[in-house]
């Protein structure tokens, strides 16, 4: 029998910039509202407005334990120690990934045609 339950992970302690996190698992809304127009009257976001969508999903990932949302909320929004922003796009590809079961990585490209053999 396929237990699909089995698939999901029991660690969900995570680090990040030193402080420790458990992610939780979220509705399926949250995912999807990723790739939804978020109500910008179908104008492309800017940088800033892409990475601002980020920081304030991420929080929507922590389990309420340990106030994890908002210890998230403060560090990423703390101007004396900057966050990378590649750690803050990790971060959430990674928990994507995680909450999602799907991995968020693009496969590699394939070579194109079917290669050199000894006869060509």
């Amino acid at each position: 029998m396929k237990k699909f339950s089995d698939a999901l992970a029991q660690d969900r302690d995570f680090e990040f910039l030193g402080e420790l996190f458990k992610y939780k698992l979220v509705h399926w809304s949250v995912i999807t509202s990723i790739v939804d127009d978020g109500g910008r009257n179908g104008k492309d976001p800017t940088a800033t407005e892409q990475v601002q969508e980020l920081i304030d999903l991420i929080p929507d990932f922590l389990d309420e334990d340990n106030d994890g949302p908002a210890r998230m909320k403060a560090l990423l929004g703390g101007k004396d120690k900057p966050v990378p922003i590649g750690q803050v796009n990790a971060l959430y590809e990674w928990l994507l990934e995680v909450t999602s079961g799907r991995p968020t990585e693009q496969p590699s490209p394939s070579p194109g045609g079917r290669g050199k053999t000894g006869a060509s």
